[in-house]
């Protein structure tokens, strides 16, 4: 944080804004990328840029904001070509971070089946399964009326 006071003036008591100089900080900058001397930033990759085949490759980076951006950008274009391969991503992939974002992909696309769920409650990762019984919650049969009462 590069101002001494970051909280806005309308939530400070007047009389301890009064103390404090609320504009101490204003021309320090702000640092935008951090990187070792003598070496060149990582590019930002444009995702923009790909087709749903990059995409859903990009769902397998170890660059949360690059899964992140990739699913959101997948949901966006609605594209269902990619449903072969997200199912592929949810069962096979070594990163459990990308059969995550693959299962819930599928979910935001409406294409989530449960011959792709049935694997993925038995995922090596917890969180893996655990996503998987919650997202397989509405492919359960309903309850039956007389069972509300029992």
């Amino acid at each position: 944080m590069y101002r001494f006071v970051i909280e806005h003036p309308q939530w400070i008591n007047k009389d301890l804004q009064k103390t404090l100089d609320l504009r101490l900080g204003h021309d320090k900058g702000r640092i935008w990328k951090v990187y070792p001397a003598g070496s060149k930033p990582r590019p930002i990759p444009r995702l923009d840029k790909l087709d749903t085949a990059g995409l859903v490759a990009a769902l397998d980076s170890p660059n949360g904001w690059q899964r992140d951006m990739a699913q959101q950008m997948l949901l966006w274009r609605g594209d269902k070509s990619a449903v072969g391969a997200l199912e592929k991503m949810a069962t096979v992939s070594k990163r459990p971070l990308a059969r995550l974002h693959a299962l819930c992909t599928l979910d935001g696309l409406g294409a989530l089946s449960a011959a792709v769920l049935r694997p993925c409650l038995s995922d090596a990762e917890p969180g893996v399964r655990r996503h998987a019984v919650r997202l397989s919650e509405p492919l359960l049969a309903p309850t039956p009326p007389w069972a509300r009462w029992c």
